[in-house]
């Protein structure tokens, strides 16, 4: 075969295929549009309100929850208290941390759950403005339990 009759017949088989796949194509698009016209949906819409009214709004009624005590666990709560009187001053302390001035740095370790004080150069002004610091907030009871305290 010479080579114009095999592109020739290359030729026609392109064209072929193509004009099939267009009738196919066109097949579906209109077969898919009756189907919805005969189920009877509608094409979406912008706005399902007429022109000019408004929705009602739906408000939520309140749910009133009353607070109630067993008192099973307040002995407990007690207990805690009295072991821990400044856990509300060690809170206050761990969310402001880290913490540093020119005389010391406080971090807290959340391995060790213990605070990390390096003292600054000179040691005792260090000290002594950590010790002040610890009484400005309310922890000067609790300096041992919960300080690692280094001297860098």
């Amino acid at each position: 075969m010479n080579k114009q009759l095999q592109f020739k017949l290359i030729l026609v088989g392109s064209i072929a295929t193509l004009l099939t796949l267009l009738i196919v194509f066109v097949f579906l698009q209109n077969r898919s549009k009756s189907r919805l016209q005969k189920t009877g949906f509608q094409q979406p819409t912008v706005s399902i309100f007429k022109k000019g009214a408004r929705p009602k709004l739906l408000t939520p009624t309140p749910v009133v929850v009353e607070e109630f005590a067993t008192g099973v666990l307040s002995d407990e709560f007690q207990k805690l208290e009295e072991e821990y009187p400044d856990a509300d001053n060690i809170t206050a302390l761990i969310q402001d941390a880290p913490i540093e001035n020119e005389s010391f740095r406080i971090e807290y370790s959340y391995a060790d759950l213990k605070f990390l004080v390096q003292i600054k150069p000179p040691y005792a002004v260090g000290r002594a403005a950590f010790l002040d610091f610890l009484e400005k907030r309310g922890l000067i009871s609790v300096e041992e339990e919960l300080f690692i305290v280094s001297y860098k």
